[in-house]
């Protein structure tokens, strides 16, 4: 049997493990919301530069945009774009 000193002293263990888990949740929810506003306020930057590009950038780009979508990130589509498209294009193809 665990005397009331024992019980008292795991509780308050207890609640600073969850205090410290805590903290970290919402360290890493402060985290994904600040990243997600970088990626969408510089993303478009990036579509531009790749867009009709004949290297690996458009790929890249394009991959980035489909793991944007996967994560829930609402990335506009974009009307300076050859193809007036969401993605970028190689060349003069669109490439996904």
């Amino acid at each position: 049997m665990y005397s009331r000193d024992e019980i008292e002293s795991a509780f308050a263990e207890y609640i600073e493990e969850v205090d410290q888990l805590s903290s970290k949740v919402e360290f890493l929810e402060d985290s994904v919301e600040k990243l997600s506003k970088i990626i969408v306020d510089t993303i478009w930057m990036a579509r531009r530069y790749a867009d009709g590009r004949q290297t690996y950038a458009p790929e890249m780009v394009n991959d980035a945009l489909d793991m944007c979508k996967e994560l829930g990130i609402e990335v506009d589509s974009d009307w300076c774009l050859s193809s007036g498209e969401e993605y970028a294009t190689i060349g003069s193809a669109i490439i996904k």
